[in-house]
């Protein structure tokens, strides 16, 4: 009873993808046998195919599976717990990978068009001035022009307006 206790954890151990090379091989010898538990001969033809896609004629030849590790009354099945490993395939790498450069392109776009950049453009005397300097220039004296005649917005639209007629 024990021993098929013992088979049973094995197999759902089995199913979860947690045994051994090991404690496969128990099991594929045990189903081997022909005095199976009952309650486990669904699990046979399973177990046998899987057998036989695991281990090639050759390999077969030259593999034995010893007496020893097929679980006895006496001596009880020895399972061996493994903790979980996290496997990150390839595909899971390429998709974090790609989430990764999609965040740093967004990431640049938001930054370079958000920068302020400085530049100076004006039209002097019909001519387009992309110097800084010389606009600021023109503007200065302008102004001072401006001041020095002391002249009100008013005479300078009259002036403006009537040297058009």
């Amino acid at each position: 009873m024990e021993k098929t206790h013992d088979i049973q954890v094995l197999i759902e151990r089995f199913l979860e993808g947690e045994t051994s090379l090991q404690e496969e091989r128990r099991l594929y010898s045990y189903f081997q046998n022909e005095n199976i538990a009952p309650e486990l001969q669904e699990y046979k033809e399973m177990f046998l195919s899987f057998d036989q896609l695991q281990f090639s004629d050759s390999e077969k030849e030259h593999e034995s599976v010893s007496q020893n590790s097929i679980p006895t009354e006496e001596q009880p099945l020895v399972v061996e717990i493994k903790p979980k490993t996290r496997n990150i395939t390839i595909r899971q790498f390429v998709s974090i990978a790609a989430i990764a450069v999609f965040v740093f392109l967004l990431a640049g776009i938001y930054v370079f068009s958000n920068s302020e950049t400085e530049y100076c453009e004006a039209y002097i005397y019909g001519k387009h001035v992309t110097s800084e300097q010389v606009v600021m220039h023109e503007v200065a004296s302008t102004l001072n022009d401006v001041a020095a005649n002391n002249e009100t917005v008013d005479s300078q639209l009259k002036d403006a307006f009537s040297s058009m007629n």
